[in-house]
């Protein structure tokens, strides 16, 4: 496990449209690559991001993503390019479904199934409801990345984490591209809703350095719903649940809001976790373990 300190640069090298960027491979497949990560491998929340940035090339204009479900199979080799196979299960009137297979080599590392929809007009019904939280600029600034800027608030729940996040780089209007960096950020939030659960009342660590690394988290699933069109580049404050623990796996459930509280999108995810054990089980560059 590399120091965060030593690798930080490194991750910051590359902005956020550029690790967005994908070279077409034909046959609606691509190529995307990653930079070197303070933990050895691929970050997860980017592989899910490339693959919803990969499907929205093959959709129509007017189409936006509604919602993915994700499969983490493998941990991500920074050395080695990762291809994006798209698939096209359905193109319909106002719904379009692609399945996405990114690969290392022969290994499978992840699985995404995304389903556009184009915009309607209909009723609007009250949703989730942001907590009262001290503001961002009230907040310390932390992270591992100089890609996004991340400040938790103070909660008193256990099981509860509650984190202001926002992008570095400016996106524009580009509604797909808003919509990976909201999938890529909030990947960063869910261990430490689980972390809560473990150590109640400990503050959430805003450096690696900092954490807690006696128990060890490992992603395996991750589902994103967009309640509406999206802007990422601002600050958003996502408030995670962990709402259980057993069997190895923790579930944690959380909702994401605008600057001013306005609900766009909610997340869950499940993650493998266990007290600690050698790096090389942690993040072995082979299936995940059963």
């Amino acid at each position: 496990m590399c120091h965060v300190g030593g690798v930080r640069s490194e991750v910051a090298a590359v902005s956020f449209p550029e690790l967005m960027t994908l070279r077409s491979l034909g046959d609606e497949r691509f190529a995307a690559t990653g930079p070197r990560y303070p933990w050895g491998v691929l970050y997860g929340g980017q592989v899910i991001a490339q693959a919803l940035r990969a499907a929205g090339q093959t959709v129509r204009a007017d189409e936006c993503i509604h919602s993915l479900h994700a499969y983490y199979v493998r941990a991500g080799r920074d050395s080695e390019a990762i291809e994006l196979d798209v698939a096209r299960v359905r193109d319909g009137r106002s719904f379009s479904v692609r399945a996405v297979t990114a690969r290392q080599g022969t290994a499978v590392i992840a699985t995404v199934l995304a389903s556009f929809h184009i915009e309607e007009s209909g009723e609007v019904l009250p949703s989730a409801k942001a907590p009262a939280v001290a503001t961002a600029d009230e907040l310390e600034s932390g992270g591992w990345t100089s890609l996004y800027d991340r400040r938790y608030a103070p909660v008193d729940e256990p099981a509860r984490t509650l984190a202001w996040v926002r992008l570095t780089d400016e996106l524009g209007p580009d509604q797909d591209l808003q919509a990976c960096a909201l999938v890529f950020t909030a990947d960063d939030i869910f261990d430490d809703a689980v972390l809560a659960l473990v150590h109640p009342g400990r503050p959430p660590a805003n450096d690696l350095s900092e954490r807690d690394w006696s128990l060890s988290t490992q992603s395996l699933d991750y589902s994103v719903w967009f309640h509406r069109r999206i802007r990422s580049d601002g600050w958003r404050l996502h408030d995670f649940r962990c709402r259980a623990l057993a069997n190895a796996c923790a579930t944690v459930v959380g909702e994401v809001f605008d600057h001013a509280g306005v609900h766009l999108a909610t997340v869950a995810q499940q993650m493998l976790v266990r007290r600690t054990v050698a790096a090389d089980d942690l993040y072995p560059g082979t299936p995940a373990a059963d």
